[in-house]
């Protein structure tokens, strides 16, 4: 990823890098993105778990009304910055990674329109992970100090903010499940599967084929294996009819038979409601 900070952070010297780039842009939103997400795809994340109230869509509207434009391979947050603020992803993609001091990198999590990019920033010092992105995106810089008001204002909000960090949890989980016991077959095929359901889901898509705007070097370091591996587990998949490979982009085209194929089962995703004893607490 390219050092090519976007955002005023509290940073220790030695993570400051200048840029050649233009600064980014900001616009008021608008309702579709060009990916195909809404830009209310944080409102469709937290309408899967609950009910909003007209008070509490008011609220998340204000914190959902202004976009700064990143390009594409940009780095927005770097491991020890300290930002003021909480990044929400609108549009686009971006990665959640860690480097070693030999320049190895590992992605952590991709990050979809509806994703927090930095939680960690209302309750760490620093960023415990760096945030780069995979294409152009929107992201809207909500300052810590509104969550702190949302969590007073609206408690079930914050439940659903619990829920968000509970989903991610169980999505990592599964990734240590994923990487340490399937073999590379069944170990990328999961994965697509997961980024594929989390797209088709968050984005309002009704078509099982999904497009993913991923390269073989992020499922690489994603998953653990060589570039050469992927490649070799991506052109079997393609000779089955499973998967169509083009440039920065793949394809599933028989999504059904991928999941037959690798008995994939997407419950830890967590993409359900409320449970009904927390729904009552809310309700006393």
């Amino acid at each position: 990823m390219g050092k090519t900070p976007v955002f005023d952070t509290i940073a220790p010297p030695a993570l400051r890098v200048g840029s050649n780039q233009e600064p980014p842009t900001r616009h008021a939103s608008n309702s579709t993105a060009q990916t195909g997400f809404p830009s209310s795809a944080f409102m469709r994340k937290l309408k899967i778990f609950t009910q909003l109230t007209a008070a509490e869509s008011q609220f998340l509207a204000k914190l959902d009304s202004v976009d700064t434009k990143i390009p594409a391979d940009t780095d927005i947050i770097s491991s020890g910055d300290m930002p003021a603020d909480i990044y929400l992803l609108k549009k686009g993609w971006a990665v959640r990674y860690k480097t070693l001091e030999n320049g190895a990198r590992a992605i952590i999590d991709f990050i979809l329109p509806g994703d927090f990019m930095n939680p960690d920033a209302a309750v760490f010092a620093a960023a415990d992970c760096s945030v780069a992105t995979i294409t152009e995106v929107s992201v809207n810089r909500i300052p810590t100090e509104r969550i702190a008001e949302m969590f007073n204002r609206f408690p079930k909000l914050a439940m659903a903010f619990a829920w968000c960090t509970a989903r991610e949890e169980a999505c990592l989980v599964e990734r240590l499940l994923n990487i340490g016991r399937r073999p590379a077959y069944q170990r990328l095929a999961h994965f697509l599967l997961e980024l594929g359901e989390r797209q088709r889901i968050l984005g309002g898509i009704g078509e099982k084929q999904v497009t993913l705007p991923i390269t073989q070097l992020h499922l690489a370091d994603s998953l653990g294996l060589s570039v050469v591996h992927v490649n070799r587990v991506l052109r079997r998949m393609r000779e089955e009819k499973l998967v169509r490979l083009q440039r920065g982009q793949i394809t599933l085209i028989d999504v059904e038979r991928i999941e037959e194929i690798n008995g994939f089962n997407a419950n830890y995703l967590h993409f359900e409601e409320m449970p009904l004893r927390t729904a009552k607490a809310f309700s006393i």
